[in-house]
């Protein structure tokens, strides 16, 4: 009989690239797979089947009903505890499968009490992301996350530098597994549709330079922005994504409108499995991260391995996982600092000698030595322990 596993996550799955494999080769392995996120969006639906797995959304009825504050969160995720363990409880689940700390603490104490198996699947250093005050909310995370450590039947991390963490700082007596998130293959940029030129009237003689992602105050996108000023002329910037909070939002928006209009395009966040297709458009891929917490300084970012699947040259960040991988496989340029001259160094560098950088014999051994074909094996070899 196919053990059933019940997958927890606090988004509604569109753009969650890592959920989806893992749910994907799961049930290509054998093995029922559900999974509940929550409504993010009003035209939501609250269940459907996503690549023939099931999925059901919880709906936040106090969601836009009460303040941004600490006593508005912790109602509207005290909503999202207790409707998630009233549909666990009505589940025949063997697996529990937590995307995140938040997504394992209401499903702990319920998957304990049924003895079922329990993983903890740590996309982040999660009380460590940036924007994260150092306050008693914070700090009591924190010592969750300590304690359920060595409680859990496994752990998954997205990096091994979060995984070594885990083990000499927040006391995990086994090594977490890492799992990347990391395409299957090199698909290159072969029948790639003209999608934005003619979507959305950007000049035909002008190349793309794109970051994809979120786009918050914590990704130095102004200074991306500014960094512009000094492109070579033929480069145009393009940012899609998800512009938040408001204010930020509408801050970025005033600057490009007022100073940068005819230098960048912002676009919407799209799904993930269109996104792919838009990012073969493009002529550059850019990673910007800055280096205001320790999570973000040991990112390993989905757009790092996305621009590389489809041969796109990269200019990123000075941080350690982002530098390893340009740097042995000889795709792009490191910007030592995030500062706009330095920025466009990189990418005007790249522009200039794009035959070199832009081989896709490098890209290919990158997807050679690593690939998710190699990393559902790691994650099929622990699950047929349990």
């Amino acid at each position: 009989m196919k053990k059933k596993v019940l997958m927890v996550v606090l988004n509604n799955l569109i753009h969650d690239a890592r959920v989806l494999k893992e749910a994907k080769t799961l049930k290509k392995s054998n093995y029922k797979v559900k999974i509940i996120g929550i409504i993010t969006k009003s035209d939501d639906k609250k269940s459907f089947r996503l690549d023939g797995i099931d999925v059901q959304l919880i709906k936040i009825h106090t969601k836009n009903l009460l303040p941004k504050n600490n006593f508005g969160w912790f109602i509207k995720y005290l909503e999202f505890a207790v409707k998630l363990n009233i549909k666990m409880a009505k589940e025949n689940f063997n697996i529990v499968h937590a995307h995140n700390l938040d997504a394992l603490l209401p499903v702990y104490l319920l998957a304990k009490l049924l003895n079922k198996s329990i993983i903890y699947d740590s996309h982040e250093l999660f009380t460590e992301m940036a924007g994260k005050s150092d306050n008693f909310i914070n700090k009591t995370w924190f010592m969750f996350e300590k304690w359920v450590l060595n409680r859990v039947n496994q752990i998954f991390t997205a990096n091994d530098s979060r995984a070594r963490i885990m083990v000499q700082e927040y006391g995990a007596k086994r090594k977490p597994i890492t799992l990347l998130n990391i395409p299957e293959k090199f698909i290159g940029s072969k029948n790639a549709e003209k999608y934005w030129y003619n979507k959305f009237n950007i000049p035909q003689n002008k190349k793309i330079v794109l970051y994809q992602g979120s786009l918050t105050r914590h990704r130095d996108i102004e200074i991306l922005i500014e960094s512009t000023e000094f492109f070579n002329d033929n480069l145009l910037l393009v940012l899609i994504g998800q512009l938040s909070p408001a204010e930020y939002k509408n801050k970025i928006s005033r600057m490009v409108k007022r100073h940068f209009s005819d230098r960048v395009k912002i676009l919407k966040q799209v799904p993930f499995k269109k996104l792919l297709e838009i990012t073969k458009n493009a002529y550059i891929g850019v990673v910007i991260y800055n280096k205001s917490s320790r999570n973000n300084y040991l990112c390993a970012p989905n757009k790092l391995y996305e621009y590389a699947s489809v041969g796109l040259p990269i200019a990123g960040s000075n941080l350690p996982e982002v530098k390893d991988v340009i740097k042995k496989y000889q795709f792009g340029e490191i910007f030592e600092k995030n500062e706009p001259k330095s920025i466009a160094k990189a990418i005007n560098l790249i522009d200039k000698e794009y035959r070199k950088y832009s081989d896709k014999l490098k890209f290919q051994k990158l997807f050679k030595d690593c690939n998710w074909k190699l990393q559902e094996k790691k994650l099929i070899s622990y699950y047929k322990k349990l």
